[in-house]
């Protein structure tokens, strides 16, 4: 049965009028700047756990800055995450949401790639160093996704669009 209902999604959430990959593209990038929380996803087995998030974006790349957690419980087994930035619901005609789907994993402490995030987000090195608690660094690699914004109807095309990396 559950296949039966992923062939009809997928059939019937195609947009029929999509935008161009590059505006698309960007309509998505101006969204996931324009917030800095999202609510990530992670999973294993029949264990499942959803955080609210603060996060970086660099380069196409979603960072999150961590003390760890039970969120890392699902990411040292299984990379696959969904995640959603979103605007507070309102009606159905001012809808604003993200969904993305990738993979993620934990970073390296202190590698160049952590040093270069945490200099990014402005916070000293030395500082962290000296902090109780460790910190970890989530990068989350989107391979598609999915938004909604009513807004897009102004613009003649579906609400709902969808980009695969």
């Amino acid at each position: 049965m559950t296949d039966i209902a992923c062939e009809l999604a997928l059939k019937y959430r195609v947009p029929k009028k999509p935008m161009a990959k590059d505006f698309l593209r960007e309509k998505i990038r101006a969204f996931i700047l324009s917030h800095n929380t999202m609510v990530l996803a992670t999973a294993k087995d029949d264990w499942v756990r959803c955080t609210p998030l603060e996060y970086i974006y660099l380069d196409g790349i979603i960072y999150v800055i961590t003390e760890g957690g039970l969120k890392c419980k699902g990411l040292w087994q299984n990379e696959n995450i969904s995640a959603v930035i979103y605007d507070a619901y309102r009606t159905m005609a001012n809808i604003k949401g993200l969904q993305i789907t990738g993979k993620a994993e934990c970073i390296e402490v202190m590698c160049d790639e952590y040093q270069q995030v945490f200099m990014k987000r402005h916070l000293p090195l030395k500082k962290i160093d000296e902090l109780p608690i460790s910190l970890y660094l989530i990068r989350v690699t989107p391979v598609k996704y999915e938004i909604l914004n009513s807004d897009f109807k102004k613009d003649g095309f579906d609400v709902r669009q969808v980009l695969t990396v």
